[in-house]
């Protein structure tokens, strides 16, 4: 049990600050290489594979936990891949000189799969950035194309929520039955990330997080899309398949409360969406990618108590949009625009406003 308490022990150093080594990171002026956070079920096309990478001399270096972590994101591109299947538990694995060597003169690096709490072991063990994360921040730097996929993807970025059940720790407070706790990644990409395809991944679970957290922005992908962060044109931008969708959400202003966030904004990114890091706030959309279809309401993408999908719906209908609820067995969402949040023709989705409260059943004692 003591890697465990190092665990929680280390996240409560960690939190509400991210990593020294994130750290020293954003203390460098320099902005790093695009960094993709991607779910599981999204598939890289060559075209996009070999735009990733461009013309950048080296080998691929794939990262996985196990060997049952299949898939490799960029074999489409037409580069031969260098992949090593690491394992957590061995205490010393992530200082092996080989992976770290590879890292070192890698075109582009993959982590695929695994789970948050094996990442944690190989590169952040007791608080401790081991050579392969150290080697990683130095290849951001250099301008090397990350990406993660499923839970590797929630470990590139500053924090993600980590399931109770994962850590072997359960909820003591009844009256409070929240299942998941933010806990500091690699920090390459500012904010929190959640995503349907991550273990117990939800938008309830990621409202949830913000509101007993002081962190202040997440992404949430719902369906199989990728999130790419790019410092250095200030932009982000959301990949997907045709259903796939990003949400933006902000609470730097809203009101926190005992069981609810008060006037909180969220935004809704398409497929080939951009978002502005500065602004935060949308910009125009390529008009070379296609948007896809626009699903009904009830074709959920998870079986989620609070469905991505349906608020992603109420999001696409744009200009129609006024004000809408999405209401659980626990949980009431608003959302709503007004003078102040709608945007132009253009952009009448990019300034929602959202209200969100849950009421839970007293506990059986």
């Amino acid at each position: 049990m003591r890697p465990l308490r190092n665990l929680l022990l280390a996240s409560l150093v960690a939190f509400p600050a991210a990593s020294a080594v994130a750290q020293e990171r954003r203390s460098d002026a320099h902005p790093g290489g695009p960094v993709a956070l991607a779910s599981t079920a999204f598939a890289w096309s060559a075209d996009d594979a070999r735009a990733w990478i461009g013309d950048r001399v080296g080998e691929r270096v794939v990262l996985r936990l196990a060997r049952e972590d299949l898939g490799d994101p960029l074999s489409e591109c037409g580069r031969p891949a260098r992949e090593f299947v690491l394992e957590p538990e061995s205490r010393f694995v992530g200082d092996a000189s080989e992976p770290v060597g590879a890292i070192a003169h890698a075109a582009a690096v993959e982590l695929v799969g695994g789970t948050w709490l094996g990442w944690w072991k190989l590169l952040l063990r007791d608080g401790k950035a081991s050579r392969i994360a150290l080697e990683l921040h130095e290849a951001h730097r250099r301008g090397v194309p990350l990406v993660g996929t499923g839970a590797a993807a929630g470990f590139l970025a500053a924090y993600s929520p980590v399931e109770r059940a994962e850590l072997g720790r359960e909820e003591k407070n009844l009256h409070r039955p929240d299942t998941a706790s933010p806990f500091a990644g690699l920090g390459l990409v500012d904010g929190l990330f959640d995503a349907e395809a991550l273990a117990g991944g939800s938008l309830e679970r990621e409202l949830r997080v913000l509101l007993r957290s002081g962190l202040v922005d997440a992404v949430f992908v719902s369906g199989a899309g990728a999130w790419i962060v790019d410092e250095q044109c200030a932009t982000a931008r959301f990949v997907g398949r045709p259903g796939a969708a990003a949400l933006v959400v902000d609470v730097a202003n809203a009101r926190r409360m005992r069981e609810s966030l008060r006037e909180g904004r969220v935004s809704l990114l398409e497929p080939g969406q951009r978002w502005d890091l500065a602004r935060r706030r949308p910009v125009a959309v390529e008009p070379a990618w296609k948007r896809g279809p626009v699903p009904a309401v009830g074709s959920a993408l998870s079986s989620d108590p609070l469905d991505a999908r349906r608020v992603v719906t109420l999001l696409e209908a744009r200009e129609a949009f006024r004000a809408s609820e999405v209401e659980t067995a626990t949980v009431v969402l608003r959302l709503w625009t007004d003078e102040d949040t709608r945007g132009g023709a253009e952009e009448p989705w990019s300034r929602v406003r959202f209200d969100v409260s849950w009421a839970f059943p007293e506990p059986v004692r």
